[in-house]
Order: C-alpha cells, then structure tokens, then sequence
C-alpha cells in the first residue's frame, strides 16, 4: 500500500498532528455494546466507559417489546454524553422494552462532525435544518429508533423513512401521521 508508514496528518490537525497513525492497526479507538432495559417508566439508562462524543457514532442495533403490539412502547435512542446512552419510548407500561446499542469511538480525524436530534414526524415531508456538511458523499446518516404514542396509533403497518436532501436539509416522513410520533437521527461526516 502506497504511505503506508504515513504518520503526519493532512486534515483538521495538520502537519503538527497524527490523523489516526496510518501506520496504526486500527481507526478505531474503543467499541462497547450493551443492553438497555426500560420496565415501568418512560427511559433508562446504561453507563459506559468515557468517549469523545465528537469522535464517537451510536448504532441502533435492535429492540424487542415482549412481543406485544403497543406502539407506545418502541423506543428510541441517543448518546446523552460521553458516559451515557438514553433509551426512551412514550410511556411507563410495566411491559419491558430492551435496545441493544453499540458505540464506537475513532482516533482523531476519523470523524469531521456529528450531529444528532430528534425530528416530531407528520404524514407530509418534515424538513429539518442541520448544520451544513461539507461533502454528502462522506456523510452518513443513521436511524435510532422511532416511538409513537398509543393513543394515536395507526391500525395499518407504519411506514418511516428519512433522507440528507442536501447539504443543510434532513427530510423524513411517516406514513402514519397523528401526533407524538417521534425518531432519532445522527448524522455523521467523515475525512
């Protein structure tokens, strides 16, 4: 491989700084996974062991509901901060809802920006504004979880998608429409 043994960076650090060490084993500084359990109440969390945030993605792994049909207790999840992971859903049935959840920490300069929210979902495109990413083609954008509240569920299969537009604009829509129907999004810009 051609600057194999490259130690010097050409991105945000420079000539002063080591972008990943090309020479390194990994890009990846530490991956941890794990469980949330959420029984009578809305959220919960897990700890994990201290990440840079800003060098850090959360993936939405899976969940499971007990096997009940309640729409309300679908969660979602997020990276609260650098020793947290949230997992909510609408409210606080006894039922049990668990998300499996991995994060992964990269070495400096893997990662050029992260951003992360929640969007409310309407029947018609939902157009959020995010701040701009420099090249589309090197960013990623990933789905953590949806949740609806029961008493305005749909009787039908529900339909959710979402979709970096452009630059500036993260579109998503459901099918389902009503009120307090929510899902989280990061959206991840790599070197």
């Amino acid at each position: 491989m051609q600057h194999a043994n490259k130690t010097r960076g050409i991105g945000p650090l420079g000539s002063s700084g080591v972008i990943a060490q090309w020479g390194a084993a990994s890009f990846v500084r530490s991956v941890q996974r794990g469980t949330i359990n959420i029984t009578s109440a809305a959220s919960a969390t897990a700890t994990i062991s201290a990440v840079n945030t800003d060098n850090s993605v959360i993936r939405y792994l899976s969940f499971s509901n007990g096997g009940i049909s309640q729409n309300d207790v679908y969660p979602t999840l997020q990276l609260t901060n650098s020793t947290t992971v949230t997992a909510t859903r609408y409210n606080t049935s006894a039922n049990s809802t668990q998300v499996v959840y991995e994060v992964t920490e990269y070495m400096p300069g893997v990662i050029k920006s992260v951003q992360r929210g929640t969007v409310t979902l309407t029947a018609t495109p939902t157009n959020t504004t995010i701040t701009a990413v420099g090249d589309m083609a090197k960013t990623s954008v990933d789905w953590l979880g949806w949740r609806f509240n029961n008493t305005s569920a749909p009787t039908t299969y529900i339909q959710m998608w979402c979709n970096l537009t452009s630059t500036t604009n993260l579109q998503s829509q459901s099918n389902a429409g009503g009120s307090n129907q929510e899902f989280t999004y990061q959206i991840t810009e790599w070197y």
